[in-house]
């Protein structure tokens, strides 16, 4: 007898189907791929377009203040894309 690498009852992960506004539960979901999956990823990739145009115009010697006015953005903001 093989053991299985899952029993059922045993999920040890926290998550829970909650759905989404499409669908009470992704499992339920009338859509091939996550629509809320697909706008977290095209988020993350602005954040790292606009980290680049930070990165870049600090390399052109623009002060933070000047390239938070620039981008309209927030000094903080700036300042967290040129720690990172």
């Amino acid at each position: 007898m093989t053991k299985r690498l899952y029993e059922p009852g045993e999920d040890s992960t926290n998550w829970h189907d909650r759905g989404c506004e499409l669908a009470p539960k992704c499992l339920d979901c009338p859509f091939d791929k996550c629509q809320q999956e697909i706008i977290r990823r095209e988020q993350k990739l602005r954040l790292a377009e606009r980290a680049t145009e930070v990165w870049t115009l600090a390399k052109q010697g623009l002060t933070t203040r000047q390239i938070a006015d620039k981008l309209g953005i927030g000094m903080k903001t700036v300042q967290g894309d040129l720690r990172k």
